[in-house]
């Protein structure tokens, strides 16, 4: 497959692979975040994580034993920590746990800030 072309096959068997019900619902919310704000975003299956690609890998997501993981790089993350500093991150990524509610709106404008950053 090229790295320009959608698998949305693959996407789909990660979600349904996942073994928490509540990590297939948060990345499906999380992916009809991203395909709402950005329709012509490539989804693919990278890294062991859904990836979205616009002009580069822009954001991957994946399902962890007690969190979801927003990568989306150091830039990035701290760009969102500076807005959102009550969330726990790393060099590259946040942690959501599964025991807090899932915040579409904080995500929403993470993935804003992306797609802006990503158009040429």
């Amino acid at each position: 497959m090229k790295t320009h072309e959608n698998d949305l096959g693959a996407v789909d068997a990660y979600i349904a692979s996942t073994a928490q019900t509540i990590a297939q619902k948060w990345i499906t919310d999380i992916r009809n975040q991203v395909t709402e704000l950005i329709p012509d975003v490539i989804q693919k299956v990278s890294w062991g994580m859904i990836t979205f690609v616009m002009n580069g890998n822009f954001l991957h997501v994946g399902a962890f034993s007690g969190h979801i993981g927003l990568y989306s790089g150091a830039e990035a993350t701290a760009w969102f920590t500076q807005r959102y500093p009550s969330f726990a991150t790393s060099k590259g990524g946040i942690r959501i746990p599964y025991d807090q509610p899932l915040p579409l709106e904080e995500i929403r404008v993470l993935i804003q800030y992306l797609g802006s950053s990503r158009h040429d």
